[in-house]
């Protein structure tokens, strides 16, 4: 009987933290001086600079790693970022990427 009460609630345990859904977000464009497509390209020509990559520590936000591509492609002399895209390795380390242009 013990074992039942046991196994049951392992199962609810199990299904409890299997249902739990987190939602991130980051704001873009936070310097207004570097723009952020994010899928699209500009209309306008545009020279490709460089590719940048942030990578954050354990639980940094998308919002942080946003605004360490943005001042990199400031340094780099660039007005705005494309292709830019957020990935966690091993859902842990945040890593973040895009291709430095000027218009």
């Amino acid at each position: 009987m013990q074992n039942n009460i046991v196994f049951l609630f392992l199962i609810f345990i199990t299904i409890f933290f299997s249902s739990c859904a987190t939602i991130t977000y980051a704001d873009l464009n936070l310097d207004k001086s570097v723009k952020v497509y994010m899928h699209n390209c500009p209309e306008k020509e545009f020279e490709e600079v460089c590719y940048i990559e942030a990578f954050g520590s354990v639980g940094a936000s998308k919002k942080l790693l946003l605004r360490k591509l943005q001042q990199k492609a400031k340094e780099r002399g660039c007005n705005a970022m494309i292709e830019v895209k957020f990935n966690d390795v091993i859902n842990v380390y945040p890593v973040a990427t895009c291709i430095g242009i000027k218009e």
